[in-house]
């Protein structure tokens, strides 16, 4: 008879009495790899759970232990997006990182969705870590994500007759001056804005790990989008041993109902194994 796996909800501390909540899910026994998640940013976060609690179901179910962690400001993780900063998020991956590795003695991987790729990368290049990585359709360039976000302001809550142009530059002056922004809900303070708008998807020089980038269509297309696809062909050239592959199903992180898309966690059980080959 098949053991229950190990589900545990607790909170990590994230600094300056910011606590992270932290679900760590695994197999009782045989675990062939410790999987960090790190979310997308905003209302993207929310729409993926579904989909990202039904692929650790899965990678667990392979031997995987998953921790997923609520960055500082973010779901359940106590904190404002308005008093965290990107360094903060950056120290959060670090705190998660260390509990997995500390556990598990096992390799760590590292798994992002959308702007959580561009975490990693980040994370990755100042601590020089070979760890291979799953890149769930993710976010190129962190300031065209963060221009997306800030349009969202003109178009659901700007009145008619209110020049949109002038909005956003009303916003960006409060950004330039070290303010904070309200949109849709969320308020941003600018060192988070900052940088993530700096941040963009890429390797450390001698990068070491192994990566396998997938990307999300809900047309039959299987080439990757051109963006993607010059990325890949950058890593590849600089000595990055990249996969990549394109995924049938909805943009699971967009839409207002939840969508599922389960061909994108049978190929990433599969990238994962050859992963740690």
């Amino acid at each position: 008879m098949k053991e229950e796996p190990t589900r545990e909800a607790f909170f990590l501390p994230g600094g300056q009495d910011v606590r992270l909540f932290a679900l760590h899910s695994a197999p009782r026994r045989n675990v062939r790899g410790a999987l960090l998640f790190v979310h997308p940013f905003a209302e993207e976060m929310n729409r993926a759970r579904r989909m990202v609690a039904l692929a650790v179901q899965r990678f667990v179910d392979d031997g995987w232990a998953v921790l997923q962690v609520d960055l500082a400001g973010c779901g359940d993780s106590s904190g404002t997006l308005e008093s965290t900063s990107w360094e903060d998020w950056l120290g959060n991956v670090d705190v998660a990182a260390t509990w997995l590795q500390e556990r598990y003695p096992v390799p760590l991987m590292l798994w992002g969705l959308r702007a959580g790729c561009l975490i990693l990368s980040e994370w990755l290049g100042r601590n020089k870590g070979g760890h291979p990585v799953l890149y769930w359709h993710p976010v190129s360039s962190g300031r065209q994500h963060m221009s997306h976000f800030l349009r969202m302001k003109v178009a659901g809550e700007v009145p008619e007759g209110l020049d949109a142009r002038a909005v956003l530059q009303g916003m960006r002056s409060r950004l330039d001056l070290g303010g904070s922004v309200e949109v849709a809900g969320y308020t941003v303070s600018a060192s988070l804005v900052k940088g993530l708008e700096q941040s963009m998807l890429d390797f450390p020089a001698a990068y070491g790990g192994r990566v396998c980038v997938l990307e999300v269509n809900s047309s039959t297309r299987c080439e990757l989008s051109p963006i993607l696809a010059s990325f890949v062909n950058r890593w590849r050239q600089g000595g990055v041993i990249v996969e990549s592959g394109v995924a049938t199903g909805p943009a699971f992180w967009l839409t207002q109902e939840v969508t599922l898309a389960p061909d994108l966690i049978e190929l990433s059980r599969e990238a994962l194994a050859r992963l740690v080959s």
